[in-house]
């Protein structure tokens, strides 16, 4: 898998699209001066070609959102990461909620404006633990600051886990891994063992039918 993806194919096809404006105005409107006939005959079938494109991508889309909603395992992993990237941050929480759900743990979304980093509480055989869910793109990475404030919450002496997981849809620098590093109580998750554990998840659900 790759570990960045940059663009949809929409989102590729409307970068085309933008790269060659420029070229394109300018044709036409050389063309409306010298040959006016020439110039509508053109505009309609861009206009045509325009609306062809964007029925392409609605029907491509529609497609892919049929098979997530059905059989989300089936997409491929850059699909589902683009995907997951895509969403709100409430639903993103909701979502991982649910795939700790699949792979065994009785969850709650707590997520808030005072959640001191908890987004999800999760229980599995007795035991405690915190999930906090950064919805972030490629170029975010999560820092040492980051992981030391959520180790702080799992420690805390009022309210502790037994073990808290980050998850993020995008990196994790060096050192917020060296942060991690030797504290079995956090477990950081980034976009590609995300979809690892997503794909796992459903995984489980075919086990158990």
């Amino acid at each position: 898998m790759k570990r960045n993806r940059d663009k949809s194919t929409s989102d590729k096809l409307w970068s085309i699209g933008i790269d060659i404006a420029p070229f394109t105005i300018v044709s036409l409107v050389i063309l409306f001066f010298v040959n006016r006939a020439m110039f509508w005959r053109i505009l309609i079938y861009v206009g045509l070609g325009i609306l062809t494109i964007k029925i392409i991508i609605l029907l491509v889309t529609k497609g892919k959102k049929m098979k997530y909603s059905k059989t989300k395992w089936e997409l491929d992993d850059e699909d589902t990461l683009y995907m997951l990237k895509g969403m709100p941050a409430q639903e993103f929480e909701h979502k991982i909620a649910e795939m700790f759900g699949r792979l065994g743990y009785t969850t709650t979304n707590v997520g808030g404006a005072n959640d001191h980093g908890i987004d999800i509480k999760a229980k599995k055989d007795e035991k405690i633990y915190f999930i906090q869910c950064k919805k972030y793109s490629e170029n975010t990475e999560v820092t040492p600051h980051d992981v030391r404030d959520f180790l702080g919450t799992i420690k805390n002496v009022n309210d502790h886990a037994d073990k808290g997981f980050f998850v993020t849809t995008g990196n994790i620098s060096e050192m917020a891994k060296y942060a991690a590093s030797g504290d079995p109580r956090i477990e950081l998750i980034d976009g590609i063992k995300l979809i690892e554990y997503w794909k796992t998840s459903f995984e489980k659900i075919n086990q158990s039918e």
